[in-house]
């Protein structure tokens, strides 16, 4: 190998790990967010429904 490829080799390397923690922090985001949002939902379940109110007549 000459010196030309082991330079595209170390750029190549070096932008799939940039790819691979992009992914990996795509992924534990998402986790997060469906977590969140989950736990809000059940709480929306399991919350007392408030009386809705008549508007003010005039």
């Amino acid at each position: 190998m000459n010196q030309e490829e082991v330079e595209v080799a170390r750029e190549t390397l070096v932008a799939n790990l940039f790819l691979l923690g992009g992914v990996a922090l795509l992924f534990i985001g998402s986790s997060f967010a469906a977590a969140i949002a989950y736990r809000a939902y059940q709480k929306s379940l399991t919350a007392t429904p408030q009386p809705i109110e008549a508007p003010p007549t005039l």
